[in-house]
């Protein structure tokens, strides 16, 4: 764990730049300048299945790019937006709102620990500070200030995450919202915020049109090496051989046995677990490709 005042070299400088930064920053894990590329991620703590599902494309899609997800480790939308950014060998870095000595919530512990070896855990609260109301306003202005902007994904008339949207605007960072169903509660506030012209997001393009520090990434991005070689390290020797053939160029199912030895029926069960894990994509004709 680290302390960072404000004069520290490796304080972010994106947080320097709002109108009221953190005095300190306890940081477990490590911030990078590729984090400056950030995107937060927030929304309801109780999102239904197509909340979770557009949070998990916009997640993966993100990070395939090497944009870093920013959110605050809290129930639902915050803990999809991180799982799935880690799940595709991205980077995330969360925001808390009590010391980093709590774990908040308590069922998040995992995820705080790979949060920790993904990026980064931070907070402007002491160490035996605990998560007590007051503290999370202040919390979602870092969560803004980290980012190049917010995208609110499902969210009630009183949600958090319209104050993470409201900072944001104040800092000059871009808002972004999911529409939904007019009839569920669920989507009042993201179509409150678009009804005051945040921006209307539908996928991935939609967030990259907008923010002209990622409109050079919409190709594979300028972390793709990096993003490939960390998932790499996630997966068992054979698996590693199937990705590593794949990495360079799509390949018949035949031509995979014969760049890497393995039997026919091992490699069919291989390439099965790197597609159900989102690592590769099967094409027409028994042809595979990384995605």
């Amino acid at each position: 764990m680290n302390l960072l005042t404000l004069d520290a070299p490796e304080f972010p400088p994106s947080l320097l730049q709002t109108c009221n930064p953190p005095p300190l920053l306890y940081i477990k894990g490590e911030i990078l300048e590729q984090d400056m590329l950030s995107i937060a991620i927030v929304g309801s703590r109780v999102p239904d299945r197509y909340g979770r599902t557009i949070t998990e494309t916009l997640s993966a899609e993100l990070v395939s790019m090497g944009v870093t997800i920013v959110s605050g480790l809290a129930r639902g939308i915050d803990s999809i937006a991180q799982s799935e950014a880690i799940k595709h060998g991205g980077r995330t870095i969360g925001v808390l709102g009590c010391g980093l000595d709590h774990i908040y919530p308590p069922e998040n512990k995992d995820l705080y620990k790979s949060v920790s070896q993904n990026g980064a855990v931070i907070s402007e609260f002491n160490l035996g500070t605990p998560p007590v109301a007051q503290n999370f306003p202040r919390r979602n202005r870092i969560i803004s200030g980290l980012s190049l902007g917010v995208v609110v994904v499902q969210a009630s008339e009183k949600s958090g995450s319209l104050i993470s949207a409201s900072f944001a605007l104040d800092q000059n960072k871009e808002v972004l919202a999911v529409p939904g169903d007019v009839t569920k509660k669920l989507s009042r506030g993201t179509n409150w915020l678009i009804k005051k012209r945040a921006k209307l997001v539908e996928t991935v393009d939609d967030i990259v049109s907008e923010i002209d520090s990622l409109r050079n990434l919409h190709s594979p991005g300028l972390f793709e090496e990096d993003r490939l070689e960390k998932i790499a390290t996630s997966l068992t020797q054979n698996q590693k051989e199937v990705f590593s053939v794949l990495n360079k160029q799509p390949l018949h199912i035949d031509e995979i046995i014969r760049l890497t030895g393995i039997e026919s029926s091992n490699l069919l069960s291989i390439l099965l677990s790197l597609e159900l894990n989102d690592y590769i994509a099967q094409l027409p004709g028994k042809h595979f490709q990384v995605k």
